[in-house]
């Protein structure tokens, strides 16, 4: 089975466990395109794998955050152009947002809705081709979809987890529970329209 084992944007500190992943984030990085705020940065850290087939992945993230806008989570990663992230993002002046950006070429979106004050979730992506499900679970059974897209050209891609500080010094980004599975995502014939 697939394993994490390319870094991205390799961080200065990091373990690598069977059963945990710790590293450092770097300060001042991110992973957003153009869009509304006019920057580029994709120099967040990320531990990936490369996949080329139908498959799945969760983990456990913990949030250990200091600064507005930190993050972690899943991520979904073709080039500097074309993404995909999931995560909590730390909002100092409102509850923490439960989000997820998709970038096509290198232009960003970003859906959120409150997350409250919890300091771990867990995430799963599940690949079928070129199409993604995100979702999100409390407790690690029970996952809510969250988004679903496309990212054109991905039939191979990198995912794995990451982390990212946009305006501050770096956190501790903390990782648990993480596999790559079957595909859990079956597409559903009641839901197509009949002809």
């Amino acid at each position: 089975m697939k394993t994490l084992d390319r870094w991205i944007n390799e961080p200065q500190l990091y373990i690598v466990e069977k059963d945990r992943i710790t590293f450092q984030v770097l300060p001042k990085t991110d992973f957003w395109q153009i869009t509304h705020y006019g920057f580029s940065r994709t120099d967040g850290n990320c531990l990936v794998a490369d996949i080329d087939e139908d498959i799945c992945f969760s983990v456990k993230v913990k949030m250990n955050y200091m600064s507005e806008f930190d993050q972690c989570g899943i991520i979904v990663y073709l080039n500097d152009d074309n993404f995909a992230k999931l995560c909590v993002e730390n909002q100092l002046k409102s509850k923490n947002k439960l989000g997820s950006v998709v970038c096509k070429s290198k232009r960003s979106d970003w859906a959120t809705q409150p997350f409250g004050d919890m300091d771990s979730i867990y995430f799963r992506v599940s690949k079928r081709g070129i199409n993604y499900l995100f979702e999100s679970s409390l407790d690690g059974n029970n996952f809510e979809q969250m988004r679903l897209f496309d990212i054109p050209g991905s039939e191979k891609a990198a995912i794995g987890i990451f982390g990212a500080s946009p305006l501050g010094n770096g956190f501790e980004a903390e990782f648990t529970n993480f596999e790559f599975s079957e595909n859990k995502w079956f597409l559903d014939n009641d839901d197509l329209p009949s002809d």
